[in-house]
């Protein structure tokens, strides 16, 4: 294992990741698992999306707020909590930044009443190219294997 730089590994994720709007979003419940492409924005290494409640995606994370992203060689692990709704005046800062520049099929969730925004705040993160880079960001460690 080679230890790389934290601050400059993350600050490259971030830029790289800032780009991908469409990502894998698995969750699992039990011996269930449930993988479907969301929309997602990125904000310094958190991610957002909307659902509604009685989707089986927010049902899922009800149950288990562990979940994981994909999208080209990136794969990130974290924990999604619900921040309420996208209108919310708590979410503000976020709607503002990133879900209003999203496409016009993103911004028609924003009028439901049972739509929840999602942060997906990650714990492990990793990206293939000929070797893996990891980027812990519990413990603020990157390092190659």
């Amino acid at each position: 294992m080679m230890y790389l730089n934290f601050q400059q590994v993350k600050k490259e994720f971030s830029n790289a990741l800032s780009e991908k709007n469409i990502m894998a979003f698995a969750t699992s419940y039990k011996d269930h698992v449930s993988v479907r492409s969301v929309y997602v924005v990125s904000q310094d290494l958190r991610f957002y999306m909307i659902a509604r409640r009685a989707s089986n995606k927010f049902k899922d994370l009800q149950k288990n707020p562990h979940v994981a992203l994909s999208v080209d060689a990136f794969q990130i692990k974290g924990q999604a909590n619900v921040l309420g709704h996208p209108l919310d005046e708590s979410n503000d800062g976020i709607v503002q930044e990133t879900l209003l520049n999203g496409p016009d099929s993103l911004k028609k969730h924003l009028k439901y009443k049972n739509a929840v925004l999602i942060e997906v705040v990650p714990s492990m993160m990793s990206m293939w190219d000929s070797k893996i880079t990891y980027l812990d960001l519990e413990n603020h460690i990157a390092y190659l294997k």
